[in-house]
């Protein structure tokens, strides 16, 4: 056995301790875009539901669509974040150069509802959810520039700190306030990850950059239901706010990831090119004390 393939090993065995407050992560996944519907160089285009939900086997509650997305404007698929992870996204900056999640129930992204999920036990909660993406800013040309978001208000989005110069990733969530950790780099590429939970008629949200959890807040109120579709790379509440950079491998729970898992997809796509669907075939094998085979996108080498 190679050495690199025993370091593979024993990150993989840490991994799998890591026990999440989900089971069945694939069946809590209700969207997960990884961007690699076509090659790096090659244009988006703006076919309907043309960027694809990636998510094993859920597509939303009450819906049997999965939440496909639209592009428009001038978008393109470029080098992913990691060898192994086919595309991302690049975003110009320009207005209306974004995606829309026309497929599937709308409301599915107002983290709204409580009721069972198809085929398994596991019901979400009013409020929670886990956002987790890979994102690398070029430049600011807007205020308030928004990486995804479904609203304004007490709804949610995920934009740079107009009130703080230079790049800060932030997350506003019915939490009374817009959650930063300080000057991003642009030209990097950064995991964010951000977990809300429910706690009575509150919230707790909490900000993971790099795997490292650095911003907690409580929610004054409860997320609303706002009636928009959510976008990636626009304010579907405030529009012309369009993303100036790249975006990767998006993934949406509706319930919290413990922190141990937040950190675990950072590591394991910096360290072995692993994207969401390796991971979540990991922690559901674990999860139910069983064993999942796992090829490394990056290396080709199978765990």
């Amino acid at each position: 056995m190679k050495a690199n393939k025993q370091i593979h090993l024993g990150l993989i065995m840490v991994l799998t301790l890591w026990v999440g407050s989900i089971t069945a992560l694939s069946q809590s996944l209700i969207g997960y875009w990884n961007f690699d519907e076509q090659a790096p160089g090659t244009p988006v285009g703006t076919a309907a539901n043309s960027v694809l939900d990636s998510s094993p086997s859920y597509a939303g509650i009450g819906d049997t669509t999965a939440h496909h997305g639209t592009p428009s404007g001038a978008l393109q698929y470029v080098a992913p974040v990691f060898p192994g992870f086919g595309s991302a996204i690049d975003f110009n900056g320009a207005n209306n150069n974004e995606i829309q999640i026309t497929g599937g129930v709308e409301d599915d992204f107002d983290f709204i509802y409580a009721a069972a999920q198809p085929g398994t036990t596991y019901v979400p909660r009013s409020g929670e959810f886990t956002i987790s993406m890979w994102v690398n800013g070029r430049a600011l040309s807007s205020n308030w520039q928004a990486v995804m978001a479904k609203g304004e208000g007490d709804g949610w989005r995920i934009a740079d700190n107009n009130g703080i110069a230079g790049l800060n990733y932030s997350m506003q969530a019915g939490i009374g306030q817009d959650m930063t950790n300080g000057n991003q780099n642009f030209n990097q590429w950064y995991h964010l990850c951000f977990v809300r939970e429910s706690r009575g008629a509150k919230g707790f949200l909490s900000y993971y950059l790099d795997g490292d959890r650095t911003t907690d807040a409580s929610a004054n109120d409860m997320i609303a239901n706002r009636a928009n579709r959510m976008i990636i790379g626009d304010n579907p509440d405030a529009n012309n706010r369009n993303w100036n950079g790249q975006i990767d491998d998006v993934a949406i729970w509706n319930g919290p990831l413990d922190c141990f898992k937040c950190d675990a997809i950072n590591h394991a796509g910096r360290d072995l090119g692993y994207t969401i669907n390796e991971m979540i075939a990991l922690f559901d094998a674990f999860d139910n004390q069983g064993s999942a085979t796992i090829t490394s996108p990056s290396t080709g080498e199978t765990l």
